[in-house]
């Protein structure tokens, strides 16, 4: 009697290429036997013998330790050495405990205890889960070769598995252990009417069969040459596919006829999905999705997940990714996870200045919305150091992102205004502004020019006291400028304008230091200061010299006659008084 393995095949991803089996799928050995028949139950005891491994011809040597072994009616070798042997490079996430292995274009993901593979984003089930024995990951061998595109063949006379790399063909393919696994049988179900389920396995070949989990069981069922096929997600209609277009992992109800032959039928799933809030663990040692909504969904670990195209590790998803969980309707676990970066949106960008004319320090609350997630900033026109400056976002309003702006010093804008964008690693979002803008004056009036100049001195001792005045912003309050010259307030003596002001001494300065000091504002109260101090030289004596012509040594007498003469400056009058006994 010939026996035949039924083996998973790839399944196909719906709508954006997502599809996986609810239930581990499973490698059923049965005797190929007319449809409709009863399948006989088989037993052969297992192998004790070692299992050799030859590739293309050549014996593949395994580290020690750590051969081929069975185990549970199928062969499982250590994934590295095979995979290297096949030319992939190898590479094990402890972290994630994950398996990546690349060769000419194809990518293979697997997890230890996982019972599916992911081939170039397409999930693979897997006959028995990845596991690790004496420190290596073993999978199981058909597998390994076959996702290369590698046949295999079981001799089960020297007990040597053969791959086969190049075009020569090999003969039957089946798992190389199948004449000497331990019972695998359909168990018994009903061979007629409805049978209802989870899809396991799909075999797609001429004699197409289902095998389908129900309750505890696992029952294969052969298609009618003419059987209609229909999938319904939710509350749709239900449309005609093909069978290759059914996904494992869905709710399937199966009616058959006297032979046990399936005419019609049916899958159920259901989609499940929005902007994700956290991964996390569920119950029952399964994976729980949260979305923004609060909603969740549990994810078995053999339901595989893409990011895109890309194969990817569920616990690895962060927001602001959107997902969406294909369901099983009965069992409501996950069957498929498809995580895909949302479009970045920015809603809107706020201010709640209004027209307000904002001074250094005065604050500003400023509001974006958008996608939820992400990474938010603002920048502000006319002030350059408000750049890509974070927002933080609502614990309690995913999507609503704020931040306080305290106007800088020194700035003067007309219309200042608010841009906000969302980021995610290195993409974003396209900029959008605020609807209105404010003015800020945050940059005190300019005094200069001043005259006389800071440390000169002069002769003048009334001289011109006077500077230049400028403002960027709301301009210069005359009614608040202040004059002062050596302490005394000569403001109001002072002619002061929007551009300069003007003091004329009334009266001399005193000679030697002078000192000034100017205090401007403008309209909203920005304070500008200036002090600075000059010199005025001490006049000059009228009288230069004064001599006397009297004889030296002598006492003069009464009539004597004495002349004085005094050089000065010109246009005084001259006195003189002779002082003494």
């Amino acid at each position: 009697m010939r026996f035949r393995i039924l083996l998973a095949s790839s399944i196909p991803l719906w709508a954006v290429s997502v599809g996986h089996a609810a239930q581990p799928p499973v490698v059923v050995l049965t005797p190929s036997v007319a449809p409709g028949a009863a399948a006989p139950v088989t037993s052969a005891p297992m192998m004790s013998a070692p299992i050799t491994v030859s590739l293309d011809g050549a014996p593949v040597v395994f580290p020690a330790g750590q051969g081929a072994v069975a185990s549970e009616g199928r062969i499982l070798v250590p994934v590295r050495a095979i995979f290297e042997r096949l030319g992939a490079k190898v590479k094990f996430d402890r972290t994630t405990q994950s398996i990546r292995a690349t060769r000419e274009g194809t990518t293979i993901l697997l997890q230890l205890g996982g019972t599916t593979a992911v081939v170039n984003g397409l999930p693979r089930p897997l006959s028995s889960p990845a596991r690790n024995i004496g420190g290596a990951t073993m999978v199981p061998l058909r597998f390994v070769s076959e996702a290369f595109g590698a046949k295999v063949k079981w001799d089960a006379a020297s007990r040597t598995v053969l791959i086969v790399t190049g075009a020569a063909p090999v003969g039957p393919v089946g798992d190389p252990v199948a004449t000497a696994a331990p019972s695998l049988v359909t168990p018994p179900a009903a061979l007629t009417g409805p049978l209802t389920g989870s899809l396991t396995t799909i075999d797609s070949n001429t004699d197409p069969i289902l095998t389908i989990r129900s309750g505890s069981e696992e029952v294969q069922v052969h298609l009618t040459p003419d059987a209609r096929i229909l999938t319904k997600r939710g509350d749709d209609p239900a449309t005609a596919v093909k069978i290759t277009d059914l996904h494992a992992g869905d709710a399937v109800t199966v009616r058959r006829d006297a032979k046990g032959l399936a005419y019609d039928v049916e899958t159920d799933y259901i989609e499940q999905g929005g902007a994700l809030k956290s991964v996390g663990p569920g119950e029952n040692n399964l994976t729980r999705i949260t979305f923004a909504d609060d909603t969740t969904v549990d994810v078995p670990p053999y339901a595989p997940t893409l990011l895109g195209d890309a194969p990817a590790i569920l616990t690895d998803l962060k927001p602001p990714l959107t997902v969406t969980v294909r369901v099983n309707p009965v069992t409501k676990l996950a069957v498929a996870v498809l995580a895909v970066q949302p479009k970045l949106v920015v809603a809107s960008v706020t201010q709640n200045a209004g027209d307000k004319l904002l001074r250094a320090n005065d604050e500003v609350a400023i509001t974006l919305t958008g996608t939820p997630g992400a990474k938010a900033t603002y920048s502000v026109a006319g002030l350059p150091t408000i750049i890509d400056v974070a927002l933080a976002e609502s614990p309690t309003t995913p999507g609503t992102y704020s931040g306080v702006l305290q106007i800088p010093p020194g700035y003067a804008v007309d219309k200042a205004i608010v841009s906000g964008v969302l980021r995610v690693d290195t993409v974003s979002s396209p900029v959008v502004e605020s609807a209105s803008g404010f003015a800020v004056d945050s940059a005190p009036p300019v005094i200069a020019e001043i005259a006389p100049a800071d440390q000169t001195t002069l002769p003048d001792r009334r001289p011109d006291i006077t500077g230049t005045l400028s403002d960027m912003g709301s301009g210069i309050d005359v009614d608040q400028a202040r004059i002062v010259v050596n302490k005394v307030d000569v403001t109001a003596q002072t002619k002061i304008t929007k551009s300069f002001f003007l003091y004329h001494p009334d009266s001399d300065l005193p000679p030697g230091s002078n000192l000034v000091s100017v205090t401007v504002k403008d309209k909203v109260g920005n304070v500008a200061q200036k002090s600075w101090g000059f010199s005025i030289i001490p006049l000059e004596s009228p009288i230069k010299i004064v001599t006397i012509n009297a004889p030296e040594g002598q006492a003069l007498v009464a009539g004597d006659s004495v002349k004085i003469r005094a050089e000065a400056l010109p246009g005084g009058t001259a006195k003189f008084t002779i002082g003494g006994r």
